[in-house]
């Protein structure tokens, strides 16, 4: 294997060791970090596939505790989103699709490092919002999580019953996204040859965030990660900027 082969499962390696560790983020750790490997609509298509993977992992975990009345309202509007998101990503230029990347991944570990609260987020309807915006970001990124984590961390819901949510719904959208993938030819040979290499890759780093999970308080791996989403977030925004 050659060595940028050797890099781009590592970093799928440390995707998934973020994902067990915190149960969501392998996407937005995996995105920015391939992008210097591998151009974007490989990158995408790539790690939605991984995210089947993880998500048949988070799923069978937490079957027991799944909760399809609430999952209802976000999986129904994220099938307006996918196919929105289908069609921007395979007609859009990369720096475009690069630079709504890291201004999300910017804004988005500001605005957990913070802790800010909005209302509105814990309100039924925004279950629809977060869910176009969610299908619309996994098909164009595939990083659907931010949108429908800010819902479910507003809910009065309990931990298992919030994870079986986004387990479940991050398994679906992967699915859907996926299909549209297919019937748009970005799941090509070069893609699939990658998910082989990939997955045992990403399955073992899964259980060793899991493992490690209980060694690392929360708060701990809160600010880990958000202060490397937030420096992964800045370092495309220089990239774009030499670019230019």
């Amino acid at each position: 294997m050659s060595n940028e082969l050797y890099l781009i499962i590592s970093i799928v390696m440390l995707a998934g060791f973020i994902q067990g560790l915190s149960g969501f983020g392998s996407a937005i750790i995996a995105i920015p970090l391939l992008t210097f490997f591998l151009d974007i609509k490989t990158t995408v298509a790539l790690v939605t596939m991984l995210g089947i993977i993880i998500g048949l992992i988070n799923t069978r975990e937490l079957i027991q505790h799944s909760q399809y009345r609430r999952l209802a309202p976000l999986l129904a509007s994220s099938l307006c989103g996918i196919p929105v998101g289908v069609i921007f990503i395979t007609s859009v230029q990369e720096d475009a699709v690069l630079l709504i990347l890291s201004i999300l991944l910017v804004s988005y570990s500001l605005y957990t490092m913070r802790g800010l609260k909005i209302g509105f987020f814990s309100h039924p309807s925004f279950a629809y919002i977060a869910g176009f915006f969610s299908g619309w970001l996994g098909a164009t990124l595939s990083i659907s999580g931010p949108p429908v984590i800010l819902y479910t961390t507003a809910q009065n819901w309990t931990a298992k019953e919030k994870k079986s949510v986004l387990a479940s719904y991050f398994l679906l959208v992967s699915i859907l996204t996926a299909i549209g993938f297919y019937i748009s030819g970005m799941l090509n040979d070069e893609v699939m040859i990658l998910f082989g290499y990939s997955v045992i890759p990403l399955i073992a780093g899964t259980y060793l965030g899991i493992l490690a999970f209980n060694k690392i308080t929360g708060t701990y791996q809160n600010i880990i990660i958000n202060i490397f989403v937030l420096g992964l977030g800045i370092t495309l925004l220089v990239k774009l900027a030499l670019r230019s």
